[in-house]
């Protein structure tokens, strides 16, 4: 059988950029959602703390804007979707 040479990879500038990546961007990414959900504090403590289900529509221009920036998803539509691909599945 024969040997395989191994050398090992380094390079600075791979290094340099994933240190930045996970250090800095994803620092910048929390601290710009959390800032955008906190321009909308109120929505967002009734979002989070109400027990009635606020409805998700584009349409509404605080519900978008949290919604372009990040800060909120449609979870109805994703558990919908889910169902939708399992009943596919199914058949």
């Amino acid at each position: 059988m024969p040997q395989i040479k191994t050398e090992l990879f380094v390079c600075p500038i791979l290094y340099r950029h994933c240190s930045i990546f996970l250090t800095e961007k994803y620092d910048k990414n929390i601290t710009n959602i959390v800032q955008k959900g906190f321009a909308k504090k109120n929505l967002m403590i009734r979002l989070l703390f109400d027990a009635t289900p606020y409805p998700f529509s584009i349409h509404n221009p605080d519900i978008s804007w949290l919604f372009a920036n990040g800060v909120i998803h449609n979870v109805m539509l994703e558990v919908l979707l889910k169902s939708v691909c399992l009943n596919i599945v199914k058949c």
